[in-house]
């Protein structure tokens, strides 16, 4: 059985101008970059507060 279609916001003047926009330019998608260093020093630091405690 098929979905049924679930009822869109309706989008005035600006909102739907910039999401008209947005629908033909689509930008890339750039995933999130984590510093894993920094956060593996983050980790030690907590360990070693934990382990004085």
């Amino acid at each position: 059985m098929a979905r049924p279609i679930e009822a869109t916001p309706v989008l005035k003047r600006k909102d739907a101008a910039t999401f008209i926009k947005g629908a033909q330019n689509p930008k890339p998608y750039t995933p999130p970059v984590f510093d894993t260093a920094k956060m593996h020093d983050a980790v030690q630091a907590a360990a070693k507060r934990r382990a004085a405690e």
